[in-house]
């Protein structure tokens, strides 16, 4: 793999190498913050030069030896390398914040490596070319983002946690039985073989239930209605910064992944399930704005407004045109 090539993957192994670095300073707190704030800046430079590169076409890179779709791969469009490059603004943000932000307990027990985890699960979902990996990277943001939502161990912030982790299971558990069937049905989860493969598979009724189950997965991680009371249900309970970080990424990899799998599967393999999801944005929307005329704490109110906000990004991609796409990206 050559130096061109490897630029695809730096915005994730860098905060995963980071976040080991940040792990062994965690009884040097004030070294530790100084680490943290540098290393961000290393991140969103990285993620600038991979964006600037993807500006000239796609980047591949490729890992193991094995070429596509049977070995590792990250892809890096124009697409991808923004949000990789949002992320990690957002990241640099959130860890300056953090520094009057975040007590000193919370540090010790390893807040900004878990951020930096966060961050490459979030990055690395943005950029695989593989539907098995989005199913690794979003358990890499699940694991981080349960343990970011629980830190402190206050009560309220364990029920929350509790609620955050339950329904993102049920998420993983339909996204795991969705990638079985399709492997089983095309024999390949890289994403531009399976957009290829499973129209001509001959079984529009396995297909459609695969797309099913991929749409109750990412609209489960994007918060969409009717399974979207986690958000509001936890993203009030850990500290601002937290709050920050959480409504900044992990509904927008929801709706990335709705992106892409829509454009690249359900539009050919399931049709049907496109006039759902615009009816499902709408919900979404309405839903949002009710459930935040009914609060009286300002952070459950903007808690139901991210929900409310997801519905428009959720409905431009219904819309399915250029326009529509284009809306939605921008909205994220």
């Amino acid at each position: 793999m050559n130096a061109a090539a490897m630029s695809a993957a730096w915005p994730v192994v860098w905060p995963l190498a980071l976040g080991a670095i940040l792990l062994s300073l965690w009884r040097h707190g004030k070294i530790q913050r100084v680490v943290a704030v540098l290393g961000s800046i290393v991140h969103v430079v990285l993620a600038g030069m991979l964006l600037v590169q993807s500006l000239e076409g796609p980047v591949v890179a490729v890992f193991g030896g094995w070429k596509p779709p049977f070995g590792i791969a990250f892809v890096a469009d124009r697409l991808g390398a923004s949000m990789a490059l949002i992320t990690a603004i957002i990241g640099l943000a959130v860890t300056i914040y953090s520094l009057s932000g975040i007590d000193a307990r919370r540090e010790g027990f390893g807040y900004h490596t878990l951020v930096q985890i966060l961050l490459a699960g979030v990055c690395g979902a943005f950029l695989t070319g593989d539907f098995f990996n989005l199913y690794v990277w979003f358990e890499v943001m699940l694991m981080a983002s349960f343990v970011l939502l629980a830190l402190g161990g206050e009560k309220r912030q364990m029920m929350g946690a509790l609620q955050y982790v339950a329904l993102n299971l049920i998420a993983s558990t339909a996204f795991l039985i969705a990638l079985g069937l399709l492997f089983g049905l095309v024999g390949t989860l890289n994403m531009a073989d399976v957009a290829r493969q499973l129209p001509a598979a001959g079984q529009p009724a396995l297909a459609g239930t695969v797309c099913s189950l991929l749409l109750l997965a990412f609209g489960v991680k994007a918060a969409i209605f009717p399974v979207y009371v986690w958000l509001p249900s936890s993203y009030h309970t850990p500290p601002t910064v937290v709050t920050a970080l959480f409504a900044g990424l992990l509904t927008k990899v929801g709706v990335y992944a709705l992106i892409r799998a829509s454009t690249l599967v359900f539009v050919d393999s399931a049709p049907f399930l496109m006039p759902l999801l615009l009816t499902l944005g709408i919900l979404t929307m309405l839903f949002g704005v009710l459930g935040a005329v009914a609060q009286n704490e300002y952070r459950r109110v903007l808690s139901f407004h991210i929900v409310s906000q997801i519905g428009y990004m959720v409905l431009g991609l219904a819309l399915l045109t250029p326009v529509g796409l284009a809306a939605a990206v921008f909205y994220i």
